[in-house]
């Protein structure tokens, strides 16, 4: 399995949970959240925020990407942290705001992970060390 399948893996693991995410997201406006919805939501987050660590805990990169990708990272346990908060206020609104910058920053992440995937496969097939 090459790095970039290693990714797309992780990253396909992470669908259901972010599918979870939007569907909590919507709802009819004011109604308010379902009583279990912290802990769905707080399942959520952890298992995407699992995968994504995975990943990059699987990868040996140069140290800018770690250093990037370090940064997303905590981004996104930020946003993951502002999700909860938002449910646990009882603010659907706030919630569905949060909802969608998590999905942002995780795509984001992902993007990151397979930018550099691409950069190391194109730097073997140049014949140079894909780390700087």
């Amino acid at each position: 399995m090459t790095t970039q399948d290693t990714v797309h893996y992780h990253r396909q693991r992470c669908a259901p949970h972010l599918a979870r995410l939007r569907m909590l997201a919507v709802g009819p406006g004011g109604a308010p959240l379902r009583p279990c919805a912290v802990q769905q939501i707080s399942e959520a987050a952890d298992a995407i925020l699992a995968e994504v660590r995975s990943a990059t805990t699987d990868r040996a990169g140069s140290p800018a990407a770690a250093s990037l990708l370090a940064t997303r990272l905590t981004r996104l346990e930020n946003a993951a942290h502002q999700m909860i908060g938002s449910v646990q206020a009882g603010n659907a609104a706030a919630l569905r705001e949060q909802i969608y910058r998590f999905d942002v920053l995780t795509d984001a992440i992902w993007t990151v992970h397979l930018s550099e995937c691409e950069r190391g496969r194109r730097a073997v097939l140049a014949g140079r060390p894909a780390s700087r």
